[in-house]
């Protein structure tokens, strides 16, 4: 005879020596402990990465080159709210791809006005060089990570949607970083 009820089975343990054992209680406690720790090293990595951007670039240039990683892994969280997906420890791990992929474009851009600037080429046929090798190595990618989203099994599909909704928000956002506004005493009067 069998019994499904887990509240009759956890009141054997009072008996000597029987020992209750949850492994799936056991399992869902040790993975929220790794997702809390783990959200803790993806917040680390990311003011990892903004001081050592910080150190090289400026404290103004690496917060905008490290707002495009922080944004798309807003947006993904977001993506992942709004299309009730599941949020597992393995989205987590997607966002440190997203922090990575995210810099690097950025920076890629960031670098691609910099350097235009003390070369004899145009800020235009610089960024038209980067905006393509950026996009093909993000679709690279899409298609390398991103057509897990496709899986039919929900934690894979989960970090392949949080990876394609982070990276193609990098992709669009990047361009802006290198982007230059220019100040009212640039501009020359007439």
């Amino acid at each position: 005879m069998y019994t499904y009820d887990l509240s009759a089975l956890s009141a054997l343990q009072s008996l000597q020596g029987v020992v209750w054992v949850d492994q799936v209680d056991q399992l869902s406690s040790l993975f929220a402990r790794y997702r809390v720790n783990v959200s803790l090293l993806l917040i680390a990595a990311y003011l990892l990465v903004f001081t050592g951007l910080g150190l090289k670039f400026g404290w103004r240039n690496a917060l905008k080159i490290t707002s495009i990683p922080v944004v798309a892994a807003l947006v993904s969280l977001a993506m992942m709210g709004w299309f009730d997906q599941l949020f597992s420890l393995f989205n987590l791990f997607a966002l440190l791809l997203v922090l990575g992929i995210g810099v690097d474009d950025a920076i890629f851009f960031f670098m691609a006005d910099s350097s235009a600037a003390s070369s004899n080429e145009t800020v235009h046929d610089r960024r038209a060089s980067t905006s393509l090798a950026v996009t093909l190595s993000a679709l690279t990618t899409l298609l390398a990570l991103g057509l897990l989203a496709v899986s039919s099994t929900e934690i894979v599909h989960a970090f392949g949607f949080t990876v394609a909704t982070g990276i193609l928000t990098a992709l669009v956002l990047s361009p802006l970083v290198g982007h230059r506004v220019r100040d009212s005493e640039d501009i020359k009067q007439p």
